[in-house]
């Protein structure tokens, strides 16, 4: 089996990992070098498609995360330990034999690494100024300066408090050099490359054998007219046809306006882009006037597979036809494709949700769909009228719904806004499903 990787680092450090993926042959890499990580979402976003996608790092594999969410590629990226620096400072000791006192400047993913090892180690004849990655790794924020560590190091330096810099980026250490300060890079020992290579084979494999997932899906001419059903249906054929060919899948005709198709899940990433868009919709538009509601579903079974196309078509019909809809073997349901895609639950063994349910009477999926909302949301309080449009359900239902929550304690009021001159505010909510919470209503 042949795993088709991305490899993405810098100049200095790829051939490193090239060398110990010669170790692994199933390993089929394409590289991407940046000069600086800031470079690297660019190039994610760029890049062909593949098995897995491998960082030499955490700092370009946590600046990638907006694009890999995109792309919905599993990726993997060479860890950071406290090993690292206990090897840097080890290297630093036959650089500088016979020193007294050491000053060193370090930027490093974590700081609390710095701490550990010296006290394990047991030096306190280290002068450390350390700057972290932390607030990047842990979401706080996604933007990364390599200027911003470069004048830390260099100005310490300038100021006559610090006698040498180690850094965990390439970058920084050749930029570091150029200005004449003393400078080297960390160590990144072999057993982390080879760990995230490893699993870079073991994420493929896996997704090789999903990938022989058993799927079904429905296809339905959304015309009811006999005679434009009928030309539609000869027309779609074709098209179907053609798409099969592409992925090795069988296409039969299951009734006067539909057909069904047998395929393995990787066919269905391919024709959907990994759950991203239908391309069949527009192609049939652009060369027929009628629309076609598609539902695909998962199983490892045929009998499960087609239960959950059935699903599937039939909220795609509930929609307004002219979309497709995706529900997994684990009932996660993706869609609808081509308009505005959500993801949503129809079953959970969460036992959050299920205590959530049964005080509130809500269902699985609304309450899946609202998590989702909040989640695109950031969090941020919310009037009916925005979950509505997101829900798809009308103003009604949709206070109905929120005074539910309301009246369990899982939303409070924390404001009001009016968008308009006229007419009365609208209160602003936000919901927690993690824990009750205190709330008031309309001010009492």
């Amino acid at each position: 089996m042949i795993i088709r990787v991305g490899a993405f680092g810098s100049r200095n450090f790829i051939p490193k990992a090239l060398k110990i993926a010669t170790e692994m042959p199933e390993l089929l890499i394409t590289s991407y070098t940046y000069q600086v990580p800031e470079e690297c979402p660019a190039l994610v976003r760029e890049a062909e498609s593949f098995d897995v996608l491998f960082f030499t790092g955490p700092i370009p594999y946590y600046l990638s995360r907006k694009e890999l969410n995109r792309k919905k590629e599993p990726a993997v990226y060479v860890k950071w330990d406290d090993y690292n620096f206990a090897l840097a400072l080890l290297y630093l000791q036959y650089r500088i034999k016979g020193q007294n006192k050491i000053r060193l400047s370090v930027d490093i993913p974590e700081a609390s690494s710095v701490n550990c090892v010296l006290k394990e180690v047991g030096i306190n004849s280290l002068d450390v100024y350390v700057k972290d990655f932390c607030n990047i790794i842990q979401g706080d924020i996604i933007e990364f300066n390599t200027e911003d560590y470069v004048n830390f190091h260099y100005k310490l330096w300038q100021e006559g408090k610090t006698d040498i810099a180690i850094t965990t980026i390439a970058a920084i250490q050749q930029r570091l050099q150029e200005l004449g300060m003393t400078c080297f890079r960390a160590p990144i020992p072999e057993k982390n490359v080879r760990y995230a290579l490893k699993k870079a084979v073991s994420i493929g494999e896996l997704n090789f054998h999903k990938g022989m997932q058993i799927t079904v899906g429905y296809i339905f001419i959304d015309d009811s007219d006999e005679i434009k059903r009928k030309k539609a249906m000869e027309q779609l054929y074709h098209e179907l046809v053609k798409f099969s060919e592409r992925i090795n899948a069988s296409v039969q005709f299951f009734g006067p306006d539909s057909f069904i198709m047998y395929m393995t899940r990787r066919g269905l990433e391919y024709i959907t882009n990994r759950y991203k868009e239908l391309s069949i919709i527009p192609n049939i538009q652009d060369n027929a006037n009628f629309s076609i509601s598609v539902g695909f579903g998962l199983g490892l079974t045929v009998k499960e597979a087609e239960n959950n196309a059935k699903i599937a078509i039939d909220l795609a019909k509930e929609t307004g036809g002219n979309c497709g809809f995706i529900v997994s073997g684990e009932k996660e349901v993706i869609g609808p494709l081509n308009k505005d895609r959500k993801k949503f639950e129809l079953k959970t063994d969460n036992i959050k949700y299920i205590g959530v349910a049964k005080k509130t009477g809500l269902g699985i999926v609304n309450l899946s769909k609202i998590q989702e909302f909040l989640k695109l949301n950031k969090y941020k309080p919310f009037s009916t009228t925005e979950l509505a449009t997101y829900l798809e359900v009308s103003q009604r239902n949709c206070e109905r719904i929120v005074k539910k929550l309301l009246d369990n304690n899982y939303a409070k009021i924390v404001g009001k806004e009016q968008p308009y001159k006229i007419g009365r505010p609208r209160a602003l909510y936000v919901v927690n499903f993690n824990e009750t919470c205190e709330y008031e209503r309309d001010g009492r």
